[in-house]
């Protein structure tokens, strides 16, 4: 009786440690639609503006994403699945950072895992 508990108890921890594997995949792979659509609405907001966005480097996305919002591109701002708050580029914080002059932005975000072809976990930055 001790040794099938056991036998349940590993396969049981090995189902939780696969399932988690799976949504941290899942989540980066929302990540990279979310900065796609992001990417896409800062586009459309240069085309009509003739500038992005100006926001200080590394502000969580919310300066750019209300500006989009209030011109109408994006009806509903991306978040990080996480969402975890801190300094743009810390271990551990999940959030979509923002930094733009008004010629040029640069965006952050964090990924959990290597899932994503030819990126690796961690920060990654994106611009024009």
């Amino acid at each position: 009786l001790i040794v099938i508990a056991m036998i349940g108890i590993l396969i049981a921890s090995g189902f939780f440690i696969f399932v988690g594997g799976v949504r941290a995949r899942g989540r980066d792979a929302r990540r990279e639609d979310d900065i796609k659509q992001f990417r896409v609405a800062l586009e459309l907001y240069n085309v009509n503006r003739r500038q992005y966005p100006v926001c200080p480097e590394d502000i969580v996305g919310d300066c750019a994403l209300d500006a989009l919002s209030r011109d109408g591109i994006l009806n509903t701002a991306p978040r990080d699945p996480r969402n975890i708050g801190g300094a743009c580029g810390d271990a551990g914080v999940y959030r979509y950072c923002y930094g733009s002059n008004g010629s040029s932005y640069v965006l952050r975000y964090n990924l959990e895992t290597d899932s994503i072809p030819g990126k690796t976990p961690g920060w990654q930055i994106v611009s024009p």
